[in-house]
């Protein structure tokens, strides 16, 4: 029965999950996502890992490979479905780990509420996106799960399957490298639990397999002078960190931990591990449950909590996902010892847990910017924006302290049935409510990078390779959305001064005075098909051009001229002509001509049009007024010196038309 149970839950888990996530428009997440996904396109169309023609060395091993294969389907709107699908799979599989887990040291049925439990939380939306949070979330609780098992019992075959699986778990994100100092941390509890050093010395094997391993990977990697590299992708995260922010970090993720598993089960494990700690806890696999669970969240939340004092800015909830299913298990285990509390330790131990959600900056971290890593933040930004800081502020805290003071204060037969509920019930809440507003993130990026046009219209308009140029101004995130959908583009070019694009590594382009583009690094360089800003005019052929969207500057394909040239250079343009400031129009190699301008008055403020840095006119163009004119050269234009036309205006000024026109 229970087992029928759990397929019905794992079934019921998927179905939600792809249908809910089908309406995410991906890749949303940049650059993370298309990385994951031209990765792993890369390996199955030709045996190889590279991004757009680069090494991308360090990235995960096993997500990639699985995520490709459907991305090279000929319709990849069915490619993105069947990723879908089989990704929310994947994450409500973790279910079955946990129930298997738990089993043994909870019973059946509360492994089963910790399995529930597991697939409530709002992460499991990422298995509609194309992050390896898919793949980290089963794979870490295996490697868990195996741990707990070779804690309890000792034999070679258990702490073979625990190595094999933290390897498996490292091999899909960098990040489960905290499994390492967690396993150690997991055998001290035990010793510790026990008054004993048996469990260090029935592990020693374990242990020195770990060391061993970890030791040669290191010196490895360093012998070759590359010792970061042990990192991976995030090799430029291994130093540089003030211990003052780090350590305000760390706290603030203890908060952020709370509200990732609605609060109850974290009480639940420090409880539990003080009733391990005084000897009460009878059952080896209750102790190597609790022992792996506090060291795992203790390991996890320190690695996560320096590295976003760095690197994040907010609570990076995503990266503390896999916490989740160890501590419902434990949950489970408290709830199945009749929810032990002792009077004033337990109040001791609840002011501990509740202190750093009660005292989290909660406006700081339930902001826009934070919804990519943070699902449970998403309502509590909603709820900001729909009343006030101040509303967020009080309630926040008010609605931490009384889950805590129900784990408290409520009596324990109660407590069995209303505990899970009420956890299950603030999960479910949040889940609903942040799987909305991705859905609805995801669309405005679509629109905002594409607007209403064809994502593949590169690779319907052109009839061989093309080189994607990015430019100063220019938004990476566009790079990214265009090199998904568009399997044209086999090459990225950057000018000097863009915004950089890592990890890709782009040709990097300098641009001469006669508007000729030639590499740093001086090899040969000359594309075909060139993808560029609408604001640069290139010379040769206009092949096709994506609508602008709101915010960006559209995309224009040339069949480009040798050698690789920009006639003219337009900035401080909006994508619908507004100017707002001062606009800045270069052309290159400029001939005898003039600049063509048609401009509207939007608020009448007054405009300057300067010529080679010396005004030319300063037009009053009143409201809904339409003013036309053109401003000439300089004199010394004669095709091979530099133009510059610069327009001001303090206020906001429209226009149909900014356009050199040679004589």
């Amino acid at each position: 029965m229970l087992t029928a149970t759990l397929a019905l839950l794992v079934t019921l888990s998927t179905l939600v999950r792809y249908s809910a996530g089908r309406d995410f428009e991906v890749p949303w997440i940049s650059p993370d996502e298309t990385v994951y996904a031209l990765l792993g396109r890369s390996f199955w169309e030709t045996g190889s890992r590279s991004l757009l023609g680069g090494d991308a060395w360090g990235y995960s091993v096993l997500y990639p490979t699985v995520l490709g294969w459907p991305l090279t389907l000929s319709d990849l709107a069915v490619g993105i479905d069947l990723v879908q699908a089989l990704q929310a799979l994947a994450m409500s599989a973790t279910a079955v780990v946990v129930y298997s887990w738990g089993r043994k040291p909870l019973g059946g049925s509360w492994a089963l509420v910790a399995a529930a439990l597991t697939v409530a939380v709002p992460g499991l939306a990422y298995s509609s996106l194309f992050m390896s949070e898919a793949l980290v979330y089963p794979l870490t609780t295996l490697a868990l799960a195996a741990i707990a098992a070779a804690l309890d019992r000792a034999t070679p075959t258990a702490q073979a399957l625990a190595l094999g699986a933290i390897a498996l778990a490292l091999l899909t994100h960098v990040r489960a490298a905290a499994l390492v100092p967690a396993l150690f941390l997991a055998v001290a509890l035990q010793c510790w639990f026990a008054r004993d050093l048996g469990p260090a010395r029935r592990q020693a094997g374990l242990l020195a397999a770990t060391t061993t391993t970890v030791a040669g990977v290191v010196a490895g990697f360093a012998l070759a002078g590359r010792w970061s590299d042990v990192f991976g992708a995030y090799a430029a995260a291994a130093s540089g960190y003030e211990l003052g922010a780090a350590t305000a970090d760390v706290f603030w993720h203890v908060g952020g931990l709370f509200v990732v598993v609605a609060g109850i089960p974290l009480l639940a494990l420090a409880l539990m591990v003080g009733r391990c700690a005084a000897g009460a806890e009878r059952d080896p696999a209750a102790s190597a449950l609790v022992a792996t669970a506090a060291a795992w969240t203790v390991a996890i939340v320190l690695e996560v909590g320096v590295f976003a004092s760095r690197w994040v800015g907010h609570i990076a909830e995503r990266d503390l996902l896999a916490t989740a299913p160890p501590l419902f298990l434990v949950f489970g285990l408290w709830l199945d010892r009749g929810a032990p509390r002792a009077g004033l330790r337990t109040a001791l131990v609840a002011l501990v847990v509740a202190t750093p959600v009660v005292l989290l900056p909660v406006a700081r971290f339930a902001v826009e910017e934070a919804a990519l890593d943070a699902f449970s933040f998403i309502p509590l930004w909603r709820l900001r924006e729909s009343t006030s800081v101040t509303t967020l502020e009080v309630l926040f805290p008010l609605a931490a302290a009384v889950l805590v003071a129900t784990a408290v204060l409520l009596p324990r037969r109660a407590a069995r049935v209303a505990l899970p509920a009420l956890v299950a019930s603030v999960l479910v809440g949040l889940s609903i409510t942040s799987t909305r507003e991705v859905t609805h993130l995801t669309r405005l990026e679509r629109a905002w990078v594409f607007d209403t046009g064809e994502r593949r219209w590169l690779d319907a308009a052109a009839d061989g390779p093309v080189t994607y140029l990015h430019a100063a101004g220019a938004f990476s995130a566009g790079v990214w959305k265009h090199a998904f959908w568009n399997r044209r583009i086999e090459a990225v070019a950057q000018l000097e001064g863009a915004a950089p694009l890592d990890p890709l590594a782009p040709v990097s382009l300098t641009l001469r005075d006669d508007g000729v583009l030639r590499p740093v690094d001086g090899r040969a360089f000359q594309p075909e098909l060139v993808a560029a800003p609408s604001e640069l005019e290139l010379a040769g052929e206009r092949v096709a051009e994506a609508p602008r969207s709101t915010d960006l500057t559209g995309i224009t394909l040339w069949r480009a001229d040798p050698p690789l040239r920009i006639r003219t250079w337009r900035t401080g343009v909006q994508p619908n002509g507004d100017v707002l400031g001062t606009a800045r129009i270069t052309v290159y190699d400029c001939p005898p001509g003039a600049l063509e301008l048609t401009l509207f008055g939007k608020q009448g403020t007054p405009v300057e049009v300067r010529s080679g840095g010396l005004t030319w006119a300063r037009p009053e163009i009143p409201p809904d007024v339409v003013w036309t004119g053109s401003i000439p050269a300089s004199p010394d234009a004669d095709g091979r010196s530099l133009c510059t036309f610069e327009l001001l205006s303090p206020g906001l000024l429209g226009s149909t038309r900014i356009e050199f026109v040679p004589e």
